[in-house]
């Protein structure tokens, strides 16, 4: 486990390095800017993403996996670019192979963890921004498939009969077991906590995004934010949601009356906003992992 650990932390690195030399800059360079409100979207994302580690050490507290805080946070911390890796599992691999390597905790049962925490801040970002997209007047559509998506993922997950007809259908079609757990209503709950809490700020930090650039309707707009990262994740074979989020806000931003250009720089921008929140706790991992020996 260390090995791999070991090489999906380099490559990782290695990708997201790959990825920042893709982005044109020039997109959003001569945006006007309140840079009073972009430091507040950058205070509240950081909060966020470190609650996120601390979301991450109670699952797996609930689940009888006892580890410090500061372990869940370099696990959860040096495990983020994992996300430009193309597969999405590795993220959700990353964090449980380190626990597996430093621990005797098996890989296995720290990786099922893993997945449902993650499956549940899908869920958490389909919910709440559902009744703020029952706003958009004008496209209709919009909600009903953010509805159709979070019924179809609550069904999959709490339903048994359903998840293990379409487990049996995976098996069948793909010749592959489908190794994802299915969930309890109260097991949800109990891990919801500090996912509801860091979806609340990062909507926050997005807010102060979209005040910081002078884009009306900044309240409801926020909103976005959870849908374009929840259907990023959603489009697995594309690391990172890269593209997927960016053209979610660009157009949801557009049918709110946003013109086209303001639009693409700011999804460019939050694009950048996003991760500076994933090096700070990369860093903060980095220093906390540096004091354990």
């Amino acid at each position: 486990m260390k090995k791999f650990f070991n090489i999906l932390f380099y490559l990782s690195i290695a990708v997201f390095i790959w990825y920042l030399t893709r982005i044109d800059y020039l997109e959003f360079s001569g945006m006007q800017m309140n840079y009073w409100f972009v430091g507040l979207a950058v205070i509240f994302l950081w909060a966020g993403f470190y609650l996120s580690t601390q979301s991450w050490w109670y699952a797996l507290r609930i689940h009888k996996i006892n580890i410090s805080r500061r372990t869940a946070l370099v696990s959860h911390g040096l495990s983020v670019f994992a996300k430009y890796i193309p597969g999405k599992v590795w993220v959700i691999l990353g964090r449980a192979s380190y626990i597996a390597k430093d621990t005797p905790i098996s890989g296995k049962d720290s990786s099922i963890v893993s997945l449902k925490e993650q499956l549940i801040y899908i869920l958490w970002g389909l919910i709440i921004s559902f009744f703020p997209l029952l706003k958009y007047d004008n496209a209709w559509y919009i909600p009903f498939l953010v509805f159709l998506t979070m019924v179809g993922i609550a069904l999959f997950l709490f339903l048994k009969p359903l998840h293990n007809l379409i487990s049996r259908l995976v098996k069948r079609w793909f010749k592959k077991e489908l190794n994802i757990p299915l969930l309890t209503v109260k097991g949800a709950l109990q891990i919801s906590g500090y996912i509801i809490a860091y979806w609340i700020l990062w909507i926050a930090g997005f807010y102060f995004l979209l005040k910081g650039v002078y884009i009306d309707n900044a309240f409801l707009a926020s909103f976005i934010f959870p849908i374009s990262v929840v259907y990023g994740i959603l489009a697995i074979i594309i690391p990172g949601g890269i593209g997927v989020r960016e053209g979610i806000i660009v157009s949801l931003l557009t049918l709110m009356g946003c013109d086209l250009a303001t639009a693409t720089s700011f999804s460019i921008l939050s694009r950048l906003w996003f991760i500076s929140g994933e090096v700070f706790v990369f860093l903060a991992a980095l220093i906390r992992r540096s004091d354990q020996h």
